[in-house]
């Protein structure tokens, strides 16, 4: 891969409450697919709709968001950690 070649493509975020991503990857069909953690209530539609997840029990609470390839919102949602 030659970086001279790569270009901004589209730039989203996500809202509101605490949260912090943690992993980020790049299916083979260009979808993007991020992790973290929550807190509170964030807004995990990029666009001017609104998809708000809420914490669970704690901040420990994931999410798990795709966007397609024109960063638009596939599929989101948040779960409770297990402990074993």
């Amino acid at each position: 891969m030659n970086i001279d070649m790569l270009l901004l493509v589209w730039v989203k975020g996500f809202i509101g409450g605490r949260g912090r991503g943690t992993d980020i990857a790049v299916g083979p069909d260009g979808s993007v697919y991020t992790s973290g953690a929550i807190g509170n209530t964030i807004d995990f539609d990029p666009g001017p709709d609104t998809y708000s997840l809420t914490q669970i029990v704690s901040y420990d609470d994931a999410w798990v968001a795709k966007l397609n390839v024109e960063g638009d919102s596939a599929i989101r949602s948040c779960c409770r950690p297990v402990r074993i």
